[in-house]
This record gives C-alpha cells, structure tokens and sequence, in this order.
C-alpha cells in the first residue's frame, strides 16, 4: 500500500498541470485520485465509504496519512488548475484537502499546511484584480472553514501535561506552523 501511495505521489508531483504536455496525465489523474474520497453504491443500494472516510472511521492513522499525503499533493501539482478561469470542480479538491486538515491526528493534518500557504501565495498573484477577487470570493467558504479548523489545531492536548518534551516541541512546531497559515489566511 505505502508503495502505490508513493507512486502516485511521484506521478503527480513529477507530471503538475502548469506544463501543457501533462495535461493528458493530469485529466485521468484527477478522476482516480477524487474517486478515493467518494463513496460508492452497491447494486442493492448500499452505500459503502469511500476509502479515504473508511480510513478515518477506522482510525487508520496509516491510511489517512497516506490518503492526506496524496490529496495534498495533487492540490500543490494542480494549483494552476485550481487557479484557471474555467470551473472544473476546483472546489472539490479544495475541500479534500481541507477535510484533511480537520483529521483529528494534528501531526497528519499538519501535512496540509504547505498547500494552504501555496494556495493563498497563488491566490494573491491572481492577475487581474477581478478575478482574483473572484476567485477569493469563490473560495470563502473553504477559507472560513480552514480558519475554524486551524483555532482547533491551536487547542493543546488535554493530556498535555502527561506528554513527553519531545512530544510537546512536536506540538509546539505544529502551532507554529498553524499560526502562519492563519496569517496567511489574514492576507487575503
């Protein structure tokens, strides 16, 4: 399993969307990539959880770093898509990886951070100043939501007082870097 993950990962990371010659890769990546956070009906109409929600009902700490691990570096190798003009359910990987970064594990919902602060960085490049409004006012809803979840990031444990130093720095550098996201949120 952490074999395939690493191989989309490469997939993704070495084939982003910004290069015209990836977009063929990039269109039949996306499908398969979203397909493991949706759900699936038997013919019998069951519903059976997506892998991605069976991993976090489970507590499966190995599969929803693995799955966080891929949703947030497709949102970091397809921010150009997530960015364009023509809508694409951009929102839906958005939302992907931001139900990542509610994953009640702060260490794996720290893996999100960096493509909070490449999607906000994006965000304020957006050329011209209306659509970056625009796009802004498009994405309020997951920035709103990402600043809940950040003032949840922020709680200490209740159990702090029982932790180990390193364990406590650990939490510790997550604060850190949940601050700067929230900073960077204020950017905008």
């Amino acid at each position: 399993f952490e074999l395939a993950v690493d191989v989309v990962i490469e997939i993704i990371r070495n084939y982003p969307s910004d290069s015209i010659v990836n977009m063929k890769l990039v269109h039949k990546m996306i499908p398969f990539v979203l397909s493991l956070s949706k759900d699936t009906t038997t013919p019998t109409s069951t519903i059976v959880p997506s892998c991605f929600q069976k991993a976090v009902q489970e507590s499966d700490e190995d599969c929803m770093r693995a799955y966080c691990r891929i949703f947030t570096e497709m949102g970091e190798s397809y921010m150009s898509l997530i960015m364009h003009h023509e809508d694409m359910n951009q929102v839906e990987l958005v939302e992907l990886v931001l139900a990542c970064s509610g994953l009640p594990d702060n260490e794996i919902a720290s893996i999100t951070l960096h493509f909070w602060y490449r999607f906000v960085s994006w965000l304020e490049d957006v050329q011209p100043y209306e659509f970056r409004q625009y796009q802004i006012d498009n994405f309020t809803t997951q920035l709103v939501k990402l600043v809940m979840t950040c003032t949840k990031l922020l709680q200490y444990p209740t159990d702090i007082e029982t932790l180990l130093d390193d364990q406590i720095d650990d939490i510790q550098r997550v604060r850190f870097s949940v601050c700067d996201t929230l900073e960077d949120c204020c950017r905008l």
